[in-house]
Order: C-alpha cells, then sequence, then structure tokens
C-alpha cells in the first residue's frame, strides 16, 4: 500500500510525504489524539467564514446617501430653472408692453404730425389758392 491516511483532517497522502498535504500535521508521528471523524473534519473544512454585515451596511448606506443627493440636488436645479423660466416670461411679457406701448405712442405722435401738416395745407389752400400765382 502506497498509500497513508492522515489522522487529523483525513487526506489520503503518498506514505513517501512526511507531513499531510492539506494540514502539515507529521503523518509518521504515533497518534496522541484520537482522529476526527470524517464528517466533522469535512464540516469544519466546509464551514463558511463568519461575515461583517458591517462594510455592506456601509455600502448601502453610502449608495443611498449618493443617490439622494444627487435626486435632491437635480429637483432644486430644475425648481430653480423653473423660477428662471417664469422670470424670463415675465421679463419677455415686460418688454412686449414697453414696445407695445412705443408704438401706439409713436403712432399717436404720428397721427399728430400729419394731422398738423394738413391744417397747415388746408390754410395754405385758403392763402394761396390753386388759380393764384405766388
Amino acid at each position: 500500500m502506497n498509500r497513508i491516511k492522515c489522522y487529523q483532517c483525513g487526506l489520503v497522502n503518498s506514505v513517501s510525504d512526511e507531513l499531510c498535504r492539506r494540514c502539515r500535521t507529521n503523518l509518521h508521528q504515533p497518534q496522541t489524539t484520537p482522529p476526527k471523524p470524517a464528517y466533522i473534519a469535512d464540516a469544519a473544512r466546509d464551514e463558511p467564514a463568519k461575515r461583517s454585515y458591517l462594510p455592506v451596511a456601509i455600502i448601502i448606506i453610502l449608495i443611498i446617501s449618493i443617490g439622494g443627493y444627487a435626486y435632491f440636488s437635480l429637483k432644486l436645479d430644475i425648481d430653480q430653472s423653473e423660477v428662471k423660466d417664469k422670470e424670463r416670461v415675465r421679463e419677455e411679457s415686460k418688454r412686449k408692453a414697453r414696445e407695445r406701448e412705443l408704438n401706439e405712442s409713436s403712432n399717436t405722435e404720428k397721427k399728430k404730425v400729419e394731422f398738423v401738416k394738413c391744417q397747415w395745407d388746408n390754410v395754405y389752400k385758403k392763402l394761396y389758392p390753386p388759380g393764384c400765382s405766388n
């Protein structure tokens, strides 16, 4: 028989090996403690490492915080842009109203000038009828 079983972990090693390839126990030393049953050795080896959930919790909290910050900062930007749009519309309507007033006042001025010209033409025609020479 060219194989020997480790009394510590149960791995089958070569007879020429002095130490177990898995647990590094001396294979040729007399056994001082009773060997562990195979199901206990396998259970200990297959048991998952205990995890700490603190890093996972911190990462989740960071993701939520960053998402909340991004959401509210974008919402604030959108609200501010809406306010700016309303102000721009208000200013534009004021500007158009001012332009209308200026156009109306200039139309009134033109009408006054035309009225005065017409009056002067009438006066001129009365003073100088078409058949008269100056």
